[in-house]
């Protein structure tokens, strides 16, 4: 991957978290603090391992550590929006069916393989609750639909997961058989959408602190 590219996705990353620490106003976005700084932990422990012992399985294994986390974070959020109690019911299945889905996937590939595949899962799961999300938006007639922050985190959230599948499913394969479309794939599919992403979350939090009268 390009030094340049991951390096801008590190200052994407840093600025949004920043500004969920010093922005965001009320209980709706109160878990992005936590999850951003999760999300940053990880990324910097994963930066100096790989830098340290040049081990690729290590990498690995932090993430699929964090994924797990991440994807909690993310249903807590998303379960906020929820209202209908069958959808809620949903939601709380398809946590038991990820956690099981998760244990299978390691017991049979193991730990220090790039977890694409429960990847991919969370991205299915994320994808769907977001697009309830942006369904169900809390509109006030008062607000136009460009300053709701709940539109521009779940367009965030379905950029990058939808972005994402083909890579993810790819990763392991071309990792082993095509190293050079592996850093194509990462830099068109992968940064593009974690950009993106990012900027959207940034967008969302300054919008859910409005400017007071």
């Amino acid at each position: 991957m390009d030094l340049g590219l991951y390096i801008l996705y590190l200052i994407l990353l840093t600025v949004c978290f920043i500004l969920s620490l010093i922005k965001i106003k009320g209980n709706q976005l109160k878990i992005f603090p936590y999850l951003l700084f999760c999300s940053l932990v990880t990324e910097i422990t994963v930066s100096v391992t790989n830098y340290v012992y040049k081990n690729h399985g290590i990498m690995y294994l932090i993430y699929q550590i964090y994924i797990p986390i991440e994807f909690l974070f993310l249903i807590f959020f998303l379960k906020q929006s929820i209202t209908d109690n069958k959808i809620s019911s949903f939601i709380n299945w398809t946590i038991l069916f990820f956690f099981i889905a998760d244990f299978i996937l390691i017991y049979f590939q193991g730990i220090f393989i790039f977890p694409g595949h429960i990847l991919n899962l969370e991205g299915i799961i994320i994808s769907i609750l977001a697009c309830n999300m942006l369904l169900n938006l809390p509109i006030d007639i008062n607000t136009p639909i460009h300053k709701v922050s709940l539109l521009w985190i779940s367009l965030g959230l379905l950029t990058y997961y939808s972005s994402s599948f083909i890579f993810n499913g790819l990763y392991n394969y071309l990792f082993i058989n095509a190293i050079k479309s592996l850093s194509f794939l990462q830099s068109v599919l992968m940064m593009l959408p974690n950009y993106l992403l990012y900027l959207f979350i940034s967008i969302g939090i300054l919008c859910s602190n409005p400017t007071q009268k």
